[in-house]
């Protein structure tokens, strides 16, 4: 059989699986754990159902990180268990695409080491394939992204400048785009907010030239903030209703109240309370009504800070009851919980600047949720 026959054959082989598949994920994401603890079906050990299992789980990484885990697990055992009538090249491909998925699941429940462990696995598998150097790219991304959240930023700025390199040389604008879109939120994060708003508006004519309306937002969404915390509110608030605009037309409105949340930042980094307190409001309810309960805490304490700063003290306290409240009811963090105490507690004597240390800590938790809590007060 010749080569171009043999490369026939295996695509009609692979659609016929990825039919096969797409009947047969929608079943495994009801439970995904489930199937953990069975034997594998003979039927789903195909390259097929692999890559129907890691599109599963990346649908599912907002919606249930651990649900993504599972479907990633699956994913990861089916992978490795591929026979070796698949080309080589293939199958190390779709095993570091199956790692990568545990990673990304690992990492959006805040388990940074265990997402750089399977990202090590995806590395070791397509390491000796010098046709994969796309591939290889996409995992630094990925690396980089969850060394930034573990403010390692030097080790991720560096991944990210090559892997840029990489998409460049292939001419994948949106990766490309990608990448700045990461190496400006890691700017930010070290405060470096000119670096940061460069790197977002690099982002923006590529995300519109591929019609990437969702990555067009998120740089929109970052360069406000960026903006924001330069100082720059005109400019700030011009990028955020960009984002806002293009979220609308997405129809996210998840995303939509969370760049209302970033509007009313805006507003209160500026000293504008008033306007603050009503965005903030506002906010504060639609997160609650979308069943987001940390976010709407959060946002909270924004409010906090704001009504603390007019000295509205008794809504302040008010609030802060209610919101711890809404924490233990969801059994969130009990970190956040002491926190929120602490505000409760403090609110008759507390300052702006106190609200705004604990809402530092209670978003630094998120991504460490083993920090501990110190007052306010012990600090000075």
């Amino acid at each position: 059989m010749s080569r171009l026959e043999e490369f026939a054959r295996l695509a009609r082989q692979l659609e016929a699986e990825r039919r096969d598949a797409a009947k047969a994920v929608p079943l495994i994401v009801t439970d995904p754990e489930r199937f953990l603890d069975e034997p594998l079906r003979r039927e789903w050990l195909t390259l097929g159902m692999v890559e129907a299992l890691c599109s599963a789980a990346r649908t599912e990484l907002v919606r249930s990180p651990e649900r993504s885990l599972h479907i990633a697990q699956l994913a990861t055992t089916i992978a490795e268990a591929l026979v070796e009538s698949y080309p080589r090249l293939i199958r190390v491909q779709v095993q570091a695409q199956a790692w990568k998925a545990m990673s990304n699941a690992h990492r959006l429940a805040s388990r940074h080491p265990a997402a750089l462990l399977a990202l090590d696995v995806a590395d070791r598998r397509i390491a000796d394939e010098p046709a994969l150097a796309h591939d290889r790219a996409t995992l630094a991304l990925a690396r980089a992204i969850t060394l930034r959240e573990m403010d390692r930023t030097a080790e991720a700025l560096l991944l990210l400048e090559g892997s840029r390199e990489v998409f460049r040389n292939h001419r994948d604008l949106r990766q490309v785009a990608q990448c700045d879109l990461v190496i400006g939120m890691t700017h930010h994060r070290t405060g470096r907010f000119a670096e940061a708003r460069q790197a977002f508006m690099r982002v923006i004519p590529v995300a519109r030239a591929e019609d990437d309306l969702h990555t067009m937002a998120a740089a929109y969404n970052n360069l406000g903030r960026a903006a924001a915390d330069a100082g720059d509110l005109n400019a700030s608030v011009d990028a955020l209703q960009q984002a806002r605009s293009i979220f609308r037309e997405l129809e996210m409105p998840t995303e939509i109240a969370r760049t209302n949340w970033s509007i009313g930042v805006a507003q209160l980094s500026a000293a504008r309370f008033d306007s603050a307190i009503g965005m903030l409001s506002e906010v504060r309810a639609e997160l609650l009504k979308l069943g987001m309960p940390e976010e709407a805490g959060l946002a909270g304490v924004d409010l906090i800070e704001a009504l603390l700063a007019t000295n509205a003290r008794a809504a302040a306290r008010d609030l802060a009851v209610t919101i711890v409240e809404e924490f233990r009811n969801a059994r969130l963090n009990e970190r956040a919980l002491q926190a929120l105490s602490y505000l409760r507690e403090t609110a008759d004597v507390a300052t702006a600047e106190t609200a705004h240390q604990i809402g530092t800590y209670l978003r630094r938790l998120t991504n460490e949720p083993a920090l501990l809590f110190v007052a306010p007060d012990r600090n000075r």
